[in-house]
């Protein structure tokens, strides 16, 4: 399968990933639910005072890894942007109905939303050892 047809795939497959930011020379990586993907970007949603909301205000470099059953693996490395258009708010509140479950609506104060924006991208299936580049 072509590298982009598998990383578009993978995405397709989860709605997990793990997302790694930068706290001072600290990396931090923790699970994310993948709200809406579009194209190789993804659309996170989280608490407004969680801590990955600071740390992408201070440096907004991040790589995500997203890795599916099969061991097919997905890795975005770019920068991860707080999006706060009323626009993107509730276009992702009505793609992920999960969304509900933490968040009243899409002007909730504690919701902010997090767009990575991929910078590069690479995919592996589960028996390669090198990446193949993704076109963007």
């Amino acid at each position: 399968m072509d590298p982009r047809a598998l990383a578009e795939k993978v995405l397709s497959s989860s709605d997990v990933a793990f997302l790694a930011t930068c706290d001072g020379d600290q990396p931090r990586v923790r699970p994310v639910s993948i709200a809406l993907c579009e194209g190789m970007n993804l659309w996170i949603a989280t608490y407004t005072n969680w801590n990955k909301v600071g740390q992408l205000q201070r440096n907004p470099r991040v790589e995500v890894i997203v890795l599916v059953d099969s061991g097919a693996l997905v890795r975005i490395v770019g920068r991860g942007l707080i999006r706060d258009s009323a626009e993107d708010r509730r276009r992702v509140f009505e793609a992920f109905p999960l969304i509900r479950r933490y968040f009243s609506d899409p002007s909730d104060p504690d919701y902010t939303l997090i767009e990575v924006v991929a910078d590069q991208v690479g995919v592996k299936d589960g028996w390669e050892l090198e990446y193949r580049k993704v076109p963007l």
